[in-house]
């Protein structure tokens, strides 16, 4: 139980003091696409977290969203890849 407090105080600390630096990637413009994208950003803004968003679409061209995940892999901290293309490129570039 220590060690859960003690690990919340520093990431509560951590996401408070540093802002996290979110890279998003997005396969191709679409409704449903783009309702994820703003549930992250209302989640993140309901829970106060500070971030630098970097958000990222490649067009439908796979190549694309592998140079996106190659960018987020030197630049964020956290990757949210939406759609199944995306997070494949993210799984091969970062991983």
């Amino acid at each position: 139980m220590r060690r859960f407090l003690v690990l919340s105080f520093v990431l509560f600390n951590f996401i408070f003091v540093f802002s996290l630096k979110i890279g998003i990637s997005q396969i191709v413009d679409h409704p449903a696409l783009n309702s994820i994208y703003e549930g992250v950003i209302d989640a993140l803004h309901a829970e106060s977290i500070q971030a630098d968003i970097d958000y990222q679409n490649a067009q439908g061209i796979f190549q694309n969203a592998l140079a996106i995940a190659k960018k987020f892999k030197n630049d964020a901290d956290f990757v949210v890849a939406i759609s199944t293309p995306s997070a494949q490129a993210a799984k091969n570039e970062i991983d």
